[in-house]
């Protein structure tokens, strides 16, 4: 436990559990797609519409979310996002309507509206630079255990029970999880380790810097040569892996036959693959912040590869090959955006950071819909083959940001030092004035 900077892993222990409850949400959600299909009369259209619907709300709450995270206390902040959150997953169990289930997806997303600026704000500050690649890697992995656990529990337990009970049950270990998050976690200072790599030392560590507005925070995202690269890079990336599973159940719901049970299966065994890839690429990368690019260049073919294997196979044991190669090829594009985000914004508008680069995000929501919309009309071979086209987009766009980053990373450390020593000379003549 003494590992990472002395906190021991207690802080991305209790954070990757938040995460994964929360991603339980929508990963069940998926799982059990075909049977709220069925049970509401939606198309694929439909569903990827309330998929996206949902992930919106929840980009544009998040800045908001990012604004307060920065001015406020981000762990109070987590929990109350997480107890909102297993309210909704409640309702979508007990919806009687489509007005009513999109309603319960839309707070849903409380969840990621919450989580990405508060607790990878919070990681960063809990852990030094050189740990984070670990740390970010472990935390974004939740989202895969939960495709490793849930899987089997919900098309499972939705298979002898019905999708409805899944979600019901789902909102009390949540619940369980805040109230523990609430003894166990302390608010760490913001960007004390970014000082402590500048050089700086003694009461000056302790000395937060001054919350900027909204409005300067995304100036400052776009000057930073590193942040404006990423952000024009990431509606382009994220249609590589957002809603590649809701697509993966109905294709193989639709295609091959499989049932809530067989579904679990799948995606469970899938996500083992990501969680290989997230954990070789968290360890490797953490050395060097320019391992990031390299990691993310080398992922594009074998993605590319299958995708259009997952469109064409002739068979479902081909198919699956192609679904094996996705799951553990994503890692670099999960982790890589994360943890640039994590290194290079200043941690005085570190949570505003987190909460724009995934409104960034938005775009590709609605190209989502778009592929769904052409699975619908052209098929899942066309579909599932269109996606490389935004990823190569993204791959190029993002490896811009190499020459830059370590420069980037090195003039925002000095800079907070600087900063912080201007605020302590100011907090301490405030008495004699």
């Amino acid at each position: 436990m003494k590992r990472f900077g002395g906190v021991g892993l207690t802080p991305v222990v209790v954070l990757f559990s938040l995460k994964i409850l929360d991603e339980m949400n929508g990963t069940a959600f998926s799982v059990l797609t075909p049977a709220i299909k069925s049970d509401f009369g939606l198309s694929i259209t439909g569903v990827t519409s309330l998929f996206s619907a949902g992930a919106a709300v929840g980009f544009f709450g998040g800045l908001w979310i990012g604004w307060l995270a920065d001015r406020r206390s981000r762990l109070a902040i987590a929990l109350t996002g997480a107890a909102l959150c297993a309210g909704f997953t409640l309702l979508t169990g007990l919806a009687s309507s489509i007005a009513l289930l999109a309603v319960a997806r839309l707070g849903a997303g409380l969840g990621k509206t919450v989580n990405d600026p508060t607790h990878r704000s919070l990681l960063s500050d809990y852990y030094a630079p050189d740990d984070r690649g670990k740390v970010l890697s472990l935390y974004l992995s939740a989202a895969t255990v939960a495709g490793i656990l849930v899987p089997l529990l919900a098309g499972g337990l939705g298979y002898v029970f019905g999708w409805r009970n899944v979600f019901v049950i789902m909102a009390i270990p949540l619940v369980v999880c805040v109230v523990l998050a609430a003894r166990l976690l302390r608010e760490p200072i913001r960007g004390r380790f970014e000082r402590i790599a500048a050089g700086g030392s003694g009461e000056v560590l302790d000395v937060e810097e001054r919350p900027v507005p909204l409005r300067e925070a995304w100036r400052t995202m776009r000057r930073i040569p590193t942040l404006r690269t990423l952000l024009h890079c990431v509606p382009f990336v994220t249609v590589s892996f957002a809603g590649l599973l809701t697509l993966l159940s109905i294709q193989y719901n639709e295609r091959y036959g499989f049932n809530e049970a067989q579904l679990g299966f799948l995606i469970s065994g899938a996500s083992v693959a990501n969680v290989f890839g997230l954990a070789l690429i968290g360890k490797w990368v953490g050395q060097d912040p320019r391992r990031v690019y390299t990691s993310f260049r080398l992922a594009i073919p074998p993605l590319a590869l299958g995708y259009l294997v997952m469109g064409f196979a002739p068979n479902v044991g081909i198919n699956l090959v192609g679904v094996l190669i996705i799951m553990v090829f994503v890692a670099p594009l999960l982790i890589g955006p994360v943890l640039v985000v994590a290194l290079v914004t200043p941690p005085a508008l570190r949570a505003s950071g987190f909460a724009i680069a995934t409104f960034y995000e938005l775009p590709a929501f609605f190209i989502i819909v778009g592929i769904g919309a052409l699975a619908d009309a052209a098929g899942f071979a066309v579909a599932f083959a269109s996606m490389i086209v935004p990823l190569a987009i993204g791959a190029v766009i993002f490896h811009r940001g190499s020459k830059t980053v370590l420069a980037d990373m090195a003039a925002m450390q000095q800079a907070t030092l600087e900063r912080s020593g201007q605020r302590m000379v100011e907090q301490q003549q405030e008495p004699a004035s």
